[in-house]
């Protein structure tokens, strides 16, 4: 069929690159947010970072404390959107979705009618990989964050 009509087979290719395009980046963007709460979360308690590094606490201790936050932050978050991502998911590839209410008109490309639901493809090895995916590059932004504990001035803080 690709060579019967090669502007569906071209628009397939396009809509493809698209989609890995707008993937790309809305994993930015989700890693963005999640880096700015971590970055806060630890800016927010500044003082009391301040307080413990003054009563002798190691500053890696704290960078530990802060880690394991983010880790199981990152595993209840991952879960949560694996069982609430994963169902719609599912229920979209079982039942599709249709948007005609989107469209004006039927749908065409080059006099062929492309149906209005649409349906997901969704398989366990993708959600676990971009799952791992979001979960490490949390882990990896982790690591600005947990610098900052290091350049807590006491006396600027405290004063």
């Amino acid at each position: 069929w690709q060579e019967v009509y090669p502007d569906l087979a071209a628009h397939i290719r396009v809509d493809r690159a698209v989609n890995w395009i707008f993937q790309g980046l809305l994993l930015v963007i989700i890693l963005f947010t999640i880096f700015n709460t971590l970055l806060m979360s630890v800016l927010e308690r500044k003082r009391e970072f301040a307080v413990l590094l003054a009563i002798g606490t190691p500053p890696r201790f704290l960078q530990a404390q802060v880690f394991l936050e983010i880790v199981f932050l990152g595993l209840t978050a991952c879960a949560l959107v694996l069982a609430l991502g994963g169902s719609v998911a599912a229920a979209v590839q079982a039942w599709g979705w249709d948007v005609e209410f989107l469209l004006r008109s039927p749908v065409n490309f080059s006099g062929i009618a492309v149906a209005t639901r649409v349906y997901a493809r969704v398989t366990l090895p993708l959600l676990l990989w971009t799952t791992g995916l979001v979960l490490g590059g949390t882990l990896l932004l982790a690591v600005i964050p947990l610098r900052r504990i290091n350049r807590i001035s006491l006396a600027a803080t405290l004063r």
